[in-house]
């Protein structure tokens, strides 16, 4: 067991409400992380093989007022960076400061180019400037890869939005298609899939994010993982113990062990609810693959390495 990655929500601004997500349900309260505490965490990153740190979460990073003073400083550590990103901040000066450092990558998710469609499924009209910031970085860019994650729900519309992007983005530009179905994140907080999962025994996590993350808030509190939405799993806070303290406390070993299913699970346990749980059943072939129409409309080769459920299963 070892750290490799460090997940940060700087922010927890968010300029979209996607149906998809819980920030749509029930928003929490504004608040960015300092650049003290922001700093207070990345120097004890030295003491760890740490492979990535990712900025982003139920988020917007590139509304983080000091996200250049702080990807700076994590450039200036030698760590590699990923930001994910709706790409409605992504304006020329901070794309070309991104690409100057450079991070590792760029993550931008898309739905759709139809303005209608996106207005309806996330709240407003930012794909207006979304599209001419995307064709700005990729357009300038020379060492970052960017990354462009199509939403959907696998079904037909699906494979035409993906037809669009592509069309539109990388055939003219280098980039990176990833296909992700759009799913319940756990906690009931969204209501996507059309069955609620709920499992019996937990063997595990497909993303080893008990044991390879670390999940901070923009308050400093380290959370079990990316899904718990309401921080209702805390496993410390910077501010009042170490990197080190946080990783090995009393409160991760017990959820490590829940996971693992070396101990049962309390019925409500967040892990039961989620999709990447490595459990009795494969519930990620269940739920996707069996209603997939991608492979028949876009081929196998290019919807299945595409997609996220595949690295997984």
């Amino acid at each position: 067991m070892a750290l490799k990655f460090i997940q940060i929500e700087t922010t927890s601004s968010c300029n979209q409400s996607c149906y998809f997500c819980p920030v749509s349900q029930s928003r929490r309260p504004k608040n960015s992380m300092s650049m003290a505490m922001f700093t207070q965490i990345v120097e004890q990153l030295a003491n760890y093989s740490i492979d990535s740190v990712f900025l982003n979460g139920f988020n917007e990073p590139t509304y983080d007022k000091q996200l250049i003073e702080k990807t700076t400083l994590l450039h200036q550590a030698g760590l590699k960076i990923h930001l994910n990103t709706n790409g409605s901040g992504l304006n020329p000066a901070l794309s070309d400061h991104l690409l100057s450092l450079p991070i590792q990558s760029i993550c931008v998710n898309l739905s759709t180019l139809d303005p209608k469609r996106y207005q309806e499924t996330r709240g407003n009209q930012d794909i207006t400037r979304i599209i001419p910031y995307l064709e700005y970085v990729l357009t300038h860019n020379q060492h970052t890869q960017v990354e462009l994650l199509i939403l959907g729900h696998l079904d037909r519309q699906h494979s035409l939005d993906i037809q669009a992007i592509s069309q539109h983005f990388f055939e003219a530009h280098q980039c990176v298609i990833t296909i992700c179905p759009i799913t319940d994140f756990a906690q009931d907080a969204t209501h996507i899939l059309p069955k609620r999962l709920h499992h019996q025994q937990l063997r595990g996590c497909r993303g080893k994010r008990q044991e390879e993350w670390l999940h901070f808030t923009p308050d400093g509190t380290a959370i079990l993982c990316c899904q718990d939405y309401f921080s209702h799993y805390k496993i410390g806070n910077i501010q009042t113990a170490s990197l080190a303290e946080i990783y090995q406390s009393t409160e991760i070993n017990q959820l490590r062990r829940w996971i693992s299913g070396e101990e049962v699970a309390p019925d409500d346990f967040l892990c039961r609810t989620c999709v990447f749980a490595i459990t009795e059943k494969d519930y990620l072939a269940d739920f996707f693959c069996q209603s997939c129409v991608l492979p028949m409309e876009l081929g196998i080769e290019f919807a299945c390495q595409r997609c996220v459920v595949n690295a997984y299963l």
